[in-house]
């Protein structure tokens, strides 16, 4: 009995495979024709949307002609321009520049008078209307001189590199205008 169970247990399992096996075999078909459907779809929903884009169109164009006032035609799609109208890039280039000059200068000269320096005892006097009694002037490490020269050369770049990207953004804005000229049209 146990023998004639176990031979059946193992037909039904081999029953089993080899329907896994079929369809494994049609899996592929399957995914393949589900593909091919949704691609059909979208194709299909595409166009289903430009013919109802279509219809409300001609639907007003028809409500317009039904009432006599308007017509409404769509005769050419609308464009870009691909030159800004404002601003002028060259010069926001150059206002920005000046502005950004102005504005450390200005920034320099507001820290001066919030925290003066007195370089000598008579300014000291002119300024506070006190008599001087006696003063200690700066010795000067060398260190601190090449860190002055330092900060003078750091200074020096910064200004030189800010109008060079000036002057290359000014030269490039020409080409990439033409070129996105261009690529637009």
């Amino acid at each position: 009995m146990e023998v004639a169970a176990a031979r059946q247990q193992v037909a039904d399992q081999q029953r089993k495979i080899a329907e896994l096996r079929k369809t494994i075999n049609t899996a592929p078909q399957v995914e393949a024709e589900y593909e091919r459907l949704n691609r059909d779809y979208a194709v299909t929903h595409t166009q289903y949307q430009a013919l109802v884009d279509r219809m409300s169109s001609a639907r007003l164009s028809d409500k317009a002609d039904a009432t006599g006032v308007v017509r409404f035609e769509v005769v050419d799609p609308p464009t870009v321009d691909p030159e800004p109208t404002f601003p002028k890039r060259t010069k926001l280039i150059f206002q920005v520049l000046a502005a950004g000059l102005a504005a450390g200068l200005g920034l320099a000269y507001l820290l001066h008078q919030l925290r003066p320096v007195f370089t000598s005892p008579r300014q000291l006097t002119e300024a506070t209307q006190l008599p001087v009694l006696g003063y200690v002037s700066m010795t000067w490490v060398e260190r601190h001189r090449a860190a002055g020269r330092r900060a003078v050369w750091a200074y020096s770049c910064g200004a030189v590199l800010l109008v060079v990207v000036a002057v290359v953004t000014f030269l490039t804005d020409d080409l990439t205008s033409h070129f996105l000229h261009a690529l637009i049209a």
